[in-house]
């Protein structure tokens, strides 16, 4: 049973990059919505592989 929240948290964040993906090849990146979906991802990658945020160097 342990496995079926780790199944269902690869199930959102597969969601997320597919979304964020998808508004960016339909050019859709101009709205709130993939500001917010950007911002999300980008602070999970943060807390996934820290120390490499790019973005404050930048």
């Amino acid at each position: 049973m342990t496995q079926e929240p780790e199944k269902n948290e690869d199930a959102k964040e597969f969601a997320l990059l597919l979304d964020l993906c998808q508004r960016t090849v339909r050019g859709q990146t101009a709205d709130g919505d993939f500001s917010r979906l950007d911002e999300i991802v980008y602070k999970r990658l943060l807390s996934t592989y820290p120390g490499s945020d790019q973005r404050a160097a930048a």
